[in-house]
C-alpha cells in the first residue's frame, strides 16, 4: 500500500509538472486513469462501456477445477488497433455482467479502484513472506536453530513457492496450503523425508507427509493451527491497538462515494473479522 501511494504521488508531481497543473488535480487524474483504465502490454486503454462492469474475484480452485480460467477479461486484438473486454461467466437476460479487474486481494482492490466489497472469496492475508520467513519464525518461535538450513532448499524448489502463505475467508479448510507448510517446517525430521506435494481444494500443490499414521497427523494439525493462531493473536492485538476505534467514522462528504476514512475503516473492519474468524474455527477444530 505505501509503495502504491509512492507510486501514485510521483507520478502526480510528474503530470503536475508536464501539464501545468496544481498537484492535487493532478492526483486525481493519475487515479483515475489507474482506476479506470484497462492495461495490457504497453498501454492503457478507457473503455466508458466496460465501466458499468462490476468486478468478481477468480478463484485458484474454480480454474483448476475447470470452472473459471486465469486470462485477462480485456486483451489488445492482434493488430493493435482495439481492445476486446469479455465477461468471466455467461449471464442471462437481466442479470448483471461481471468481469474480473485482475486484483484478487481486498487491499488491491481499495488500492487500485477504491472500494471494499462486502464478500470477497479470493482475498488472503499473507502471514509469510516467504517460504523462509515461515522457516525463520518457527526456528524463533520453537527455539529449534538449524532448522532453516536443514529445509530450506526443499522449501525454495517446490511447485508451489510463489503462492502466498495467507489466510483465506473460510478459516483453516481454506487455507490449506499454509498448513501443509506449517506441518512441513514443524514435522520431526524423518517425518520431512517423507512429505509430498499433493493438490487439494485450493487451487495449489499442497504439502503432505507420505504414509503418516492418522494419529500422527491429526497430532501435526493440532500443532500447525496453534503455530499459527499464534501469530493471528499477534497480529490481532496489533490490529486492535493501532486501529482504535473499531467503528465507522460518520461520513460528512453527502455524496454518495464513502469518504477515504470510511473505506479505510471497512477495510479495517473486514481484516479483523478474517483473522477472528480463523482463530474461532481453529479452536472448533482443535477443542
Amino acid at each position: 500500500m505505501e509503495a502504491y501511494s509512492h507510486q501514485i504521488k510521483e507520478s502526480a508531481r510528474w503530470v503536475a509538472q508536464v501539464a501545468d497543473v496544481s498537484e492535487e488535480r493532478a492526483r486525481w487524474a493519475v487515479g483515475a486513469v489507474i482506476s479506470r483504465s484497462f492495461a495490457a502490454e504497453e498501454v492503457r486503454a478507457m473503455v466508458p462501456l466496460a465501466d458499468i462492469f462490476n468486478h468478481k474475484p477468480q478463484l485458484p480452485a474454480d480454474v483448476v477445477e475447470g470452472e473459471g480460467d486465469m486470462s485477462p477479461a480485456w486483451r489488445l486484438s492482434e493488430d493493435g488497433s482495439h481492445f476486446e473486454v469479455r465477461a468471466m461467466e455467461d449471464a442471462n437476460v437481466d442479470e448483471e455482467v461481471l468481469i474480473s479487474y485482475g486484483e484478487e486481494t481486498s487491499a488491491e482492490i481499495l488500492a487500485v479502484h477504491g472500494m471494499v466489497l462486502a464478500e470477497n472469496e479470493a482475498d488472503y492475508l499473507e502471514i509469510f513472506e516467504s517460504p523462509d520467513d515461515l522457516l525463520v519464525a518457527v526456528e524463533t518461535l520453537l527455539d529449534c536453530p538449524g532448522r532453516r538450513k536443514q529445509r530450506q532448499f526443499e522449501f525454495e524448489t517446490m511447485d508451489a513457492d510463489y503462492v502466498p502463505l495467507a489466510l483465506r475467508p473460510g478459516g483453516p479448510r481454506a487455507c490449506e496450503h499454509l498448513l501443509g507448510c506449517v506441518e512441513a517446517a514443524l514435522c520431526k525430521d524423518d517425518e520431512f523425508r517423507d512429505f509430498r506435494q499433493w493438490s487439494e481444494n485450493d487451487g495449489y500443490g499442497i504439502l503432505r507427509i507420505a504414509g503418516l499414521p492418522e494419529v500422527r497427523q491429526r497430532e501435526l494439525r493440532r500443532e500447525a493451527l496453534d503455530f499459527i493462531s499464534q501469530i493471528v493473536q499477534g497480529f490481532l492485538q496489533q490490529w486492535d491497538e493501532a486501529l482504535e476505534p473499531a467503528s465507522l467514522p460518520p461520513d460528512g462528504s453527502g455524496s454518495q462515494r464513502p469518504s477515504p476514512a470510511v473505506l479505510a475503516a471497512k477495510y479495517r473492519q473486514h481484516v479483523r473479522a478474517m483473522l477472528a474468524e480463523f482463530l474461532e474455527l481453529a479452536d472448533n477444530e482443535t477443542g
